[in-house]
């Protein structure tokens, strides 16, 4: 790990080092990557039902109503100025068409570009019999070269003996 890097977990560090409660924890992480890693902001939301979210509940308790409903997305913690949108939304739920809600929705968190190319040619390749060149071969079922296939192969660590065929 470079120094700079291992500088701003221990920035992070240092501020989570006093915390007595999540929100403390959370907002010393989002105050530590604004001061230590150059954001300009950050913000943590949390995936909660609204009586788990310690702003829906004292809310809903002041107007004395019931909180209930399906899981959203919460800020729980946020530094930083965003500069162009105004204050962050408090709440995202889990119907809005928004790249946050997409997610949650699936439930499937994102991979890097290098393991989504990794397991997209472990199919083509299982797709293929195990087959890189020739006809209905992996490269030619992603269409690209057979050399750059096995180039990139290489590169992403996949072996001819670990894809099903």
């Amino acid at each position: 790990m470079d120094t700079a890097r291992l500088d701003v977990l221990r920035g992070v560090t240092r501020h989570m080092a006093t915390a007595d409660n999540m929100e403390t924890v959370l907002r010393s992480i989002t105050t530590a990557l604004v001061e230590h890693a150059d954001a300009t902001v950050a913000h943590i939301f949390l995936y909660l039902r609204d009586d788990e979210c310690p702003v829906c509940s004292k809310a809903a308790a002041s107007r004395q109503q019931v909180v209930d409903g399906p899981p959203a997305l919460h800020l729980l913690a946020g530094a930083g100025v965003p500069f162009g949108v105004g204050e962050p939304v408090h709440r995202i739920s889990w119907d809005v068409q928004a790249p946050s809600a997409d997610l949650i929705r699936a439930r499937t968190p994102l991979q890097t570009l290098e393991n989504s190319e990794r397991a997209h040619i472990r199919r083509a390749l299982a797709a293929a019999g195990g087959h890189v060149h020739g006809a209905l071969g992996a490269a030619e079922l992603l269409g690209i070269n057979p050399s750059t296939l096995r180039s990139r192969m290489q590169k992403l660590g996949i072996s001819l003996k670990t894809v099903p065929s």
